[in-house]
């Protein structure tokens, strides 16, 4: 009987680091590394990973001490594997300790964004926590960028920014991050500048500042193009283009969309935004006067077709794309949280009705319940990082508010006159109140 082929991967490997010699040049290490953790993932592959915790604990016991660090991260990743959070914890702390003992930054790093995991994920954001979040994520992201890792330096600010959507409100999120720039502004790291510009697009976006969003992406799009750095390349090109949609530069925006499509299908990982980016281009694509442009769209539009990633079908007039991943992921749960505030929403709106047509009776109780179905209906605006996958939704939830807005105030302004005492000073504040949270 033939041998599968991870098994001839496994004996093949096996054999080349049967005899690890104790002398090695920094080449040659790096190679015996590389074949270590190509072992580990074979074993793995083959659903034997006691072999492959076998491999690095002896390698941890009886290897070169520069070969520690990275025996410790790949066991960290065994045990999160096997959801033994304690354990990988453990190994990760290893894996830094010995990383930084022994000068292996490339594990470092990787160990550093690990643990800067397990904490987002599982951790109780006690104050230890936060900072050791801050200084594994950040040591992170220096070393990614040392080593021009870029890819996992995007993978570190992403989660870097869910960090921040977790525990951080909007303010405090864009002034660590300035902060960031400022520093790598001094340091003179302008690839790493382009990535900083991006995220702080992401969140003056989330917070509805277009100005302040477009002077960022373009900032990120010209430094990573100075430094052809793909990474988040046409997710920039993707934000432009939906900021300039908004101020009805359509073919403008459909160019961006083009460009980038172009770039997010170049990826080897899928990207959140490309399934947006199709969805843009099919809509616009009868509108295009530029014929090469047209051209180009429909191409890519072919390629993102044999992908899977053209719409199916129409549901309460918004596409439905095929995209795989974190984008599906993304939707479902934020579909799941709708259907759990649904109900207390409806509860408030029928409140309010009736409250309301009964006016002037109650007008203490109605300005209450007029205040939390305002905080209710902001609070449904949605302003994640993600939040353009809900940019038609956003705009009729801000409708509503303000529709809500305008009648509370025009009601209980109507009554003022007629309120006096202790009732007319509590309408007076329930309304300054709203004028402060709720008026841009």
């Amino acid at each position: 009987m033939e041998e599968s082929p991870v098994q001839d991967k496994i004996a093949d490997l096996e054999a080349k680091l049967a005899n690890t010699p104790s002398d090695l040049s920094n080449e040659e290490a790096q190679q015996y590394k590389e074949w270590y953790k190509d072992l580990g993932e074979a074993y793995t592959e083959a659903k034997q990973p006691e072999k492959a915790a076998q491999l690095f604990e002896q390698l941890m016991s009886e290897g070169p001490a520069s070969f520690h660090a990275l025996a410790a991260y790949e066991l960290g990743k065994l045990a999160l594997d096997s959801n033994n959070y304690q354990l990988a914890s453990e190994h990760f702390n290893q894996a830094i300790s010995s990383g930084n003992e022994q000068g292996d930054e490339e594990t470092l790093a990787r160990a550093q964004h690990a643990y800067a995991y397990l904490i987002l994920q599982f951790g109780q954001n006690t104050p230890a926590q936060q900072a050791a979040f801050m200084q594994n994520i950040e040591a992170a992201i220096q070393s990614f960028r040392k080593q021009q890792k870029y890819e996992n330096l995007g993978k570190a600010f992403m989660m870097l920014a869910g960090y921040a959507q977790a525990h951080l409100n909007m303010s405090e999120a864009i002034a660590h991050l300035q902060g960031m720039l400022e520093q790598s502004q001094s340091n003179g790291t302008s690839d790493l500048e382009g990535f900083i510009h991006y995220q702080l697009g992401m969140f003056f976006e989330a917070d509805e500042n277009t100005k302040d969003a477009y002077t960022h992406f373009e900032h990120a799009l010209r430094l990573k193009n100075e430094h052809n750095i793909t990474v988040d390349l046409g997710e920039t090109y993707y934000h432009l283009g939906a900021l300039y949609d908004e101020q009805g530069e359509a073919e403008k925006a459909f160019e961006y969309n083009v460009t980038a499509l172009r770039h997010m299908l170049e990826m080897t990982e899928m990207s959140t935004h490309i399934g947006m980016a199709v969805i843009f281009l099919q809509a616009g694509l009868e509108g295009v006067t530029n014929e090469a442009l047209k051209s180009e769209a429909t191409a890519l539009l072919d390629k993102a077709k044999e992908k899977g990633l053209m719409p199916e079908d129409e549901a309460e007039d918004e596409l439905v794309y095929n995209e795989p991943k974190i984008g599906e992921v993304l939707e479902q749960a934020r579909e799941e949280m709708e259907k759990a505030q649904g109900l207390a929403l409806d509860e408030l709106k029928e409140n309010y009705k009736t409250q309301k047509a009964d006016l002037p009776e109650a007008v203490d109780t109605f300005a209450e319940t007029a205040y939390d179905l305002l905080a209710k209906l902001e609070e449904g605006i949605d302003r994640s990082m993600f939040s353009f996958l809900a940019r038609k939704k956003n705009k009729a939830r801000r409708a509503e508010l303000d529709d809500t807005l305008k009648q509370t105030q025009d009601a209980l302004n109507g009554l003022l006159e007629s309120l006096e005492g202790e009732q007319k000073e509590n309408v007076e504040a329930w309304l300054k109140k709203m004028e402060e949270d709720f008026v841009e």
